[in-house]
């Protein structure tokens, strides 16, 4: 099964969305926002990631760098190119529902 992931990074905690190729969410929690422990999370789920979508900002250069040592499939993503599929308002009404949805169907712009 293939999966997607939608990432909500602040300075101390990251929020993990998890969506299989036909939008169930699989798994929402909350880790510390530091790599290996983004990547220990994702390895208890699955291995078959097409995407791990983090959102351009301040912190996203320093997470996309450590996500991508780890091996993940790493997309940094523009939120004004994510707003593109239709959507209004916050970008993750629930954690990061919504984000990872924009990915799996293709609604954004890689950076």
């Amino acid at each position: 099964m293939t999966y997607f992931v939608g990432l909500d990074v602040s300075v101390q905690e990251t929020a993990v969305c998890v969506v299989d190729d036909v939008g169930k969410v699989i798994c929402e929690r909350k880790v510390p926002t530091e790599a290996d422990d983004i990547a220990a999370l994702l390895s208890t789920i699955g291995e078959d990631y097409v995407w791990v979508g983090i959102e351009a900002g301040p912190l996203s250069q320093w997470r996309v760098n450590g996500l991508t040592e780890t091996g993940l499939p790493v997309v940094c993503v523009e939120r004004k190119w994510s707003h593109k599929s239709g959507r209004s308002g916050k970008m993750y009404p629930t954690p990061t529902n919504g984000y990872e949805n924009d990915e799996a169907t293709e609604f954004f712009r890689q950076i």
